[in-house]
């Protein structure tokens, strides 16, 4: 067996290895949101950022949304920023709502200046604890998936995988 072709086992087998834990990450998150439901028609949120203020959060009906519940006390959602960073514009693109919720740690006028600070352009949003429980949020950061009709399809917790990710922003828009 010459160099190339154990170089192309190697290849093939790591292949199998990253496909098998994307795989295991999409059923994970499947199954976590088969006891979510569908999505709350009103959010019990505070907006801050990108987002009317002084009134309720509405879902748009027909559109596929991501919500994401971090804290600024999280060091693993600040390990996804850049991350969330670099995928508003394309989930816009994709006509895919994105909208993030703060765990309210911290006062409005200081979660405002912690998003200039760090430069966080996305959709922010405080949530109040009735909304964390109508999400089923028991950690942060989560990442909820629903598709156009409301139905949460996907619940993930924990560092994003990127891949995963855009597989599952791809799949709420076809489902």
């Amino acid at each position: 067996m010459d160099a190339s072709e154990k170089n192309f086992k190697k290849i093939i087998k790591y292949s199998l290895w990253i496909f098998g834990f994307i795989l295991i990450s999409l059923a994970l998150g499947y199954f976590r949101a088969t006891d979510h439901g569908y999505l709350p028609n009103r959010f019990a949120a505070l907006p801050i950022q990108g987002l009317e203020q002084n009134t309720p959060l509405v879902i748009e009906k027909d559109k596929p949304s991501i919500f994401y519940f971090w804290a600024t006390w999280c060091t693993v959602c600040k390990a996804n920023d850049p991350f969330l960073k670099a995928s508003l514009s394309p989930l816009e693109e994709r006509g895919i709502t994105f909208i993030s919720f703060d765990d309210g740690s911290l006062p409005p006028e200081e979660l405002i200046g912690y998003l200039k600070e760090k430069n966080i352009s996305y959709p922010v949003a405080i949530a109040s604890k009735e909304i964390l429980q109508q999400f089923h949020v028991s950690g942060f950061p989560t990442t909820v998936f629903a598709d156009r009709d409301g139905k949460i399809r996907f619940v993930d917790a924990g560092i994003m995988n990127p891949i995963s990710f855009w597989i599952r922003a791809y799949l709420i828009r076809i489902l």
